[in-house]
């Protein structure tokens, strides 16, 4: 999504339908697992007087979420899940222009799928920052469908039921919403842990673009249509995940988009 549309997207009403499946599925996961965060500062939250004992804990967690940067399968318009391609040189050099004329936040850590154009892509935005390694944010699992088009595919009835929706649609041995929901449940409640624990306040993930928009489209408020959830490579969404506002919604801000103009 352009910078200029990210507000009017955020604003814009859409057919509630479209998310009935994601919240239904959010919902359980929150009601399964509980919070990303320790009882213990959700506790605190619900007294006023325990409020100023939280100190760090009570602070905001500011994520910057960026796709990874341009790979030839992108190029070719395929399917590509769990396949280690790495950065094209026009991904790479993309990349680096994009340093040049926009500003990357400074983070104190970056956590990064484990797939290859994940972790390239850190070190050339993030070269003074440590790299953390994060399983649950590979991409998803396309089955039977990774390394084919979507011309390639169109007219296969497994595809085109898959492309309705729905919490336990899977390509032929993939990966469900469902699932792809539940690890980045856990993804996420890692990162936060981890930034408890090392007292840092804005990090950075290197992952997908289908892992940010599920994670955004999923617990993201505001709702945007995922539709319009589709970052460029190399950007993405700063968000803000509090213990309050989880506490109330199983949810976390979207704050706007990352990179940030160098204007």
């Amino acid at each position: 999504m352009h910078r200029s549309r990210f507000a009017s997207a955020c604003r814009r009403t859409f057919d509630e339908k479209a998310y009935v499946s994601i919240i239904i599925e959010r919902t359980a996961i929150v009601n399964r697992f509980g919070s990303i965060f320790p009882k213990s500062v959700e506790s605190a939250e619900n007294h006023d007087s325990n409020r100023k004992n939280l100190g760090k804990r009570a602070k905001g967690y500011r994520i910057s979420l960026i796709r990874h940067g341009r790979t030839e399968a992108n190029d070719k318009g395929i399917y590509i899940g769990r396949t280690d391609y790495p950065l094209s040189q026009k991904g790479i050099s993309e990349l680096y222009n994009k340093l040049d004329e926009f500003e990357y936040p400074h983070v104190g850590k970056v956590y990064s799928s484990p797939l290859q154009r994940c972790t390239e892509t850190a070190e050339i935005l993030f070269p003074d920052s440590s790299v953390q390694i994060v399983e649950n944010l590979i991409e998803m699992d396309f089955g039977d469908f990774e390394g084919k088009s979507a011309d390639e595919l169109v007219k296969k009835p497994e595809f085109l039921e898959w492309l309705k929706g729905g919490a336990d649609s899977r390509p032929p041995k993939g990966e469900s919403l469902q699932e792809v929901q539940l690890r980045l449940f856990k993804a996420l409640r890692t990162i936060i842990l981890d930034m408890m624990q090392n007292d840092i306040l804005h990090t950075a993930v290197v992952t997908h673009a289908g892992i940010i928009t599920n994670l955004i489209a999923g617990f993201g408020l505001p709702k945007i249509d995922p539709k319009e959830l589709r970052p460029a490579p190399g950007e993405g969404y700063d968000i803000l995940v509090t213990a309050s506002l989880w506490q109330r919604s199983g949810a976390f801000e979207i704050l706007g988009m990352t990179p940030y103009s160098s204007n």
